[in-house]
């Protein structure tokens, strides 16, 4: 059972010159749970590094030897969301992209059908990913997984029963 790595991206919030912008607390709190669970998490915040998006992942994928991509926010970041994702499947289609945050829980099939994650994590992510990980680490089935926006087996996009929200959040890393 090997423990695959997966790269975290936070997208481009602004223009380079910028240098401010509100750090999503839900990538923290998705790469705290993944470290937990001894997956190898690599994080590029594309806010700290200037040039070419597309370059930018490309050699992160490289450096980190990621199987699977991960990013996500809210509707607002619509365009600088799916300039990652755009990116990624250019550098690499058979890549595992997940998408997480508001742009995808507020309406997961439109935003799926528009952006084509491989994966989209409804709702709170912690559980979510650490379980999609272990399943897609075993080659298992990831139909019982609740809270994902995903293509079945026959090209139609399933979707799995809602995840309840953590309760007691003094559990969550």
């Amino acid at each position: 059972n090997l423990k695959m790595n997966i790269l975290l991206v936070v997208p481009r919030f602004g223009n380079e010159s910028q240098g401010e912008y509100i750090f999503p607390l839900g990538m923290a709190y998705i790469s705290a749970a993944l470290k937990q669970a001894g997956y190898g998490v690599s994080v590029l915040n594309l806010n700290h590094t200037k040039g070419d998006v597309a370059e930018l992942i490309q050699k992160e994928i490289l450096t980190s030897g990621c199987r699977m991509l991960a990013t996500g926010g809210i509707s607002i970041f619509y365009p600088m969301i799916k300039e990652v994702l755009d990116a990624t499947k250019g550098i690499n289609a058979s890549l595992v992209t997940i998408l997480g945050g508001g742009i995808i829980t507020a309406a997961p099939k439109d935003v799926y059908c528009l952006l084509e994650p491989t994966y989209g994590i409804i709702g709170e992510g912690e559980n979510t990913i650490v379980e999609l990980m272990k399943v897609l680490s075993n080659q298992g089935s990831v139909e019982k997984i609740p809270g994902l926006i995903y293509k079945g087996k026959d090209g139609l996009i399933e979707q799995s029963a809602r995840r309840e929200s953590a309760r007691d959040l003094s559990i969550v890393p």
